[in-house]
């Protein structure tokens, strides 16, 4: 059964944090210092039209829910986009809500008690889990914020950052935010993971070598002023994952799969999903910011930060 699989999955997991499994746990009382190095892979390989894809990561989400009188756990991986050199990720509020579906197609929506993000591969990296805290979820808007909670630096030299010089706190790459809306039949490009089921099949263990991004083409079909649909072959797990213009500028999030018709074949319409549109993830930061009384910086495309 799905649920067992995914209690033994949990246990597993709670086991390597106990032993403190560095090579796939980063998590210590205190932040960490990670220094970040660059790849030796072409970050063009991956999608030479997004100059910002290293700013995608994996988002993995360890919850519990409750089936009857029972407690569940599930495990859940959605994507995320990196909004600023401080570290902050916008996604899908799936992460704080991480979702199971049993072999009957019975819904499972949990509470996350632990997140963590893998980085692109644009860095040097082990597929190390890296803390994440949650600073906001909406519901609502389909929406979360959160935030590294290890300090992270780089040599702005190896990434040619710009200005800056020397050892640098943060990150070198960072998603902008498109100063245009998306438009209907603008090509687009989606990254993110799209393996959540994984997680839940018997048919594959828990590994992190199945955490990683992949980029798919397609077009806007229709555009509104909060959400748009996009045509491209994505799969129904890939929520949260961001979506850049030909320019490489975020024009969006995926929200989600949209559902087919029950008595078919398909539990979700083919080639088509829903996304969350550049200027409602902005209104949602800005609202959260003015809530919290915290600056929560993001740059637009014409280069202009916000706060």
């Amino acid at each position: 059964m799905k649920i067992r699989s995914c209690l033994s999955i949990i246990l597993i997991l709670a086991l390597l944090l106990l032993c403190g499994c560095s090579a796939v746990f980063t998590r210590a009382d205190s932040p960490q210092e990670i220094e970040l190095q660059p790849s030796a892979q072409d970050s063009a390989e991956v999608d030479p039209s997004c100059r910002s894809q290293g700013a995608v990561v994996s988002i993995v989400s360890i919850g519990t829910f409750r089936y009857g009188l029972a407690l569940g756990s599930v495990v859940s991986i959605t994507s995320g986009v990196i909004i600023d050199h401080e570290g902050y990720v916008v996604s899908s509020s799936e992460a704080a809500l991480p979702t199971l579906i049993d072999q009957n197609g019975d819904i499972y929506v949990g509470e996350a008690t632990a997140i963590y993000a893998v980085l692109s591969d644009v860095y040097q990296n082990d597929r190390s889990l890296y803390k994440l805290d949650l600073v906001d979820m909406d519901e609502d808007r389909g929406l979360a914020l959160l935030s590294f909670y290890d300090r992270f630096y780089y040599d702005a030299e190896d990434f040619g950052s710009g200005d800056r010089v020397g050892r640098t706190e943060g990150f070198p790459i960072v998603a902008e935010f498109s100063a245009e809306t998306a438009l209907t039949g603008m090509p687009c490009t989606i990254i993110g993971n799209a393996i959540s089921g994984v997680m839940n099949d018997l048919q594959y263990p828990f590994s992190m070598e199945y955490v990683c991004l992949s980029a798919s083409r397609g077009i806007v079909a229709s555009a509104s002023a909060a959400d748009f649909l996009i045509s491209a072959a994505i799969s129904a797990e890939m929520g949260g994952s961001a979506i850049f213009d030909a320019s490489g500028y975020l024009i969006g999030l995926v929200s989600q799969k949209l559902p087919g018709d029950t008595a078919g074949d398909s539990t979700y319409l083919e080639n088509i999903a829903s996304g969350i549109c550049s200027a409602a993830i902005i209104d949602y930061i800005d609202t959260v910011s003015a809530s919290l009384h915290v600056p929560i910086p993001y740059t637009v495309a014409t280069g202009e930060a916000a706060a």
